[in-house]
């Protein structure tokens, strides 16, 4: 601010300077305009006999000197030589004025812009001061009311972009160190009542980190300048139904029993995550990094896993009806029990996966790559297999193939084991031939 004063002052001190030059030229030229308009006046009268007898040297009168229409003619040249002089001297006194009235606007007009950015200054510095007043106070409210503090840090990244990542920063340590506190997660006991009444214990989480999630959730991402980071953080039992989390580092985070519905996840990092119980029904997994995450139970249905990276990820009894896992990388996963009835597993890279119990019914495992996958018990009722690799898929007595597809692949399968069975290669000509789509089982 002190720097916006003393540039204000020099402006200033400028302009005085230059109005009184102006102001001393303009007395001189006056002065000068005023000593020959005098004496253009004089020689328009008696002045051009004077001028034309002392100056010119011409006589005038008496004997020799002119007289008549020449003496006439003479003195007319004369006036004419002082009227053209007292032309030129009033135009260059018009022109003078004119320049020094644009030179006047011009100052005042810098003048008027300088102080419009002086104003601006000072009312931005003024506001930043005030941001940072309210950050600060926030800041402190942390530690006293959280509640307050939390609502204050979101109200400053709302008004203020420039600050939006740093309080969200703030608030995303602030979650990661006291998610771990003693009194962060309150398990509620289940109810007295008995069969259908009954209800399981259930986990609370504490407000004001939940209140700092929320915030994180709703946040503007437009205005993020990096990820969102709670890798490691405690979040069992949250809600963060509708959260906005793309992109969030969440590695090794504990998510189980979190609340998840319909959240954006697109991208996140969950690699090593704990997930177990966590409802994610809707959520968008797009692209997200499952790798070696917990999901055992979790409840999936309608979820997006386009592309999502599950490798060595445990889905036992994970709930994916409906689900999307187009392209979707599984090697190695633990599908053990889980449903996955009408999921759309397209392009699905299964290499490997222990998909044994689970149910398949009605699902599309269009060019899925299924070399070396469990099937043991699984039910694949009226799944869709075109184009699936089965290579040395392993499947057992209570396999339930596709009804068109069981003959075809049973001639294809030798058994390694009483009641264990295991699909031989095709001829190299047929790797990945396209097996017969199922049709409807009869009712």
């Amino acid at each position: 601010m002190s720097k916006s004063r003393e540039s204000g002052r020099a402006a200033r001190r400028r302009a005085v300077r230059r109005a009184v030059w102006f102001r001393m030229l303009g007395g001189v030229l006056v002065a000068v305009g005023v000593v020959l308009a005098v004496g253009v006046v004089w020689v328009l009268g008696p002045g051009a006999a004077w001028w034309l007898e002392h100056v010119d040297g011409v006589p005038v009168g008496g004997k020799d000197g002119l007289k008549g229409k020449e003496l006439s003619e003479a003195l007319g040249t004369v006036r004419g030589h002082a009227m053209a002089l007292g032309t030129g001297l009033l135009a260059s006194v018009a022109v003078y004025y004119t320049a020094a009235n644009a030179a006047s606007a011009r100052r005042s007009a810098e003048a008027a812009q300088h102080t419009a950015h002086a104003a601006q200054e000072t009312a931005r510095l003024g506001e930043q001061g005030l941001v940072t007043g309210r950050y600060t106070a926030a800041i402190e409210g942390l530690g006293v009311t959280a509640l307050g503090g939390i609502y204050a840090l979101e109200r400053i990244a709302r008004d203020s972009p420039r600050d939006h990542p740093t309080v969200m920063a703030v608030l995303a340590a602030y979650v990661r160190e006291h998610s771990h506190d003693l009194d962060a997660h309150t398990v509620t006991p289940p109810d007295d009542g008995a069969g259908e009444q009954a209800t399981a214990p259930r986990t609370r989480f504490r407000p004001d980190l939940q209140a700092a999630l929320t915030v994180l959730g709703r946040r503007d991402r437009r205005n993020d300048t990096h990820r969102l980071d709670l890798a490691g953080a405690h979040l069992g039992g949250a809600d963060l139904t509708h959260a906005d989390l793309s992109g969030t580092h969440l590695t090794d985070a504990n998510l189980s029993d979190t609340h998840l519905s319909n959240a954006d996840l697109t991208g996140a990092n969950l690699s090593n995550a704990n997930l177990a119980h966590a409802n994610l029904t809707y959520a968008d997994l797009a692209h997200a990094n499952l790798s070696n995450a917990n999901l055992i139970h979790a409840n999936l249905i309608h979820a997006n896993l386009i592309h999502a990276n599950l490798i060595h990820a445990n889905l036992i009894h994970a709930n994916l009806y409906y689900t999307d896992l187009t392209s979707t990388n599984l090697t190695d996963a633990h599908l053990g029990g889980a449903h996955l009835a009408s999921a759309h597993l397209g392009g699905a890279n299964l290499t490997g996966a222990n998909l044994g119990g689970a149910d398949l019914t009605d699902a599309n495992l269009y060019r899925t790559d299924l070399t070396g996958a469990n099937l043991g018990g699984a039910d694949l009722t009226g799944a869709e297999l075109s184009g699936a690799n089965l290579e040395a898929v392993s499947w057992s007595a209570e396999t339930r193939w596709p009804a068109r597809s069981a003959e075809r692949i049973r001639a294809r399968s030798r058994e390694i084991t009483p009641g264990w069975w295991t699909v031989t290669p095709l001829p190299e000509g047929e790797r990945r031939a396209v097996v017969v789509p199922a049709d409807p089982e009869p009712g």
